[in-house]
């Protein structure tokens, strides 16, 4: 019963660990990719680093599902944003 009221209500430095966890892999992602690292690899280790992240700090069904709707709706505002841009915009 502890275990569901702590992922309810996370302590401060539990929210505090997880933004630092998900700036390092936004981090990590640039510099590996500004090192000629292939995009697959990227992916699959981000993919590793998320599903661990998201294992050690939340684990909930509704935090699989916000998670997973940024994964897939992020990427596609993205891209839908950048299109729209006058000029040279681009990856």
């Amino acid at each position: 019963n502890s275990y569901y009221s702590q992922q309810l209500h996370p302590g401060v430095s539990k929210v505090l660990i997880g933004i630092s966890y998900f700036t390092f892999q936004y981090w990590l992602s640039g510099i590996l990719y500004a090192h000629g690292v292939d995009r697959t690899s990227i992916l699959m280790l981000m993919s590793a680093l998320a599903a661990g992240g998201f294992y050690a700090l939340d684990g909930t069904i509704s935090g699989f599902i916000t998670s997973a709707a940024t994964a897939i709706g992020g990427p596609l505002i993205e891209v839908g944003l950048i299109s729209s841009l006058p000029g040279s915009w681009a990856y």
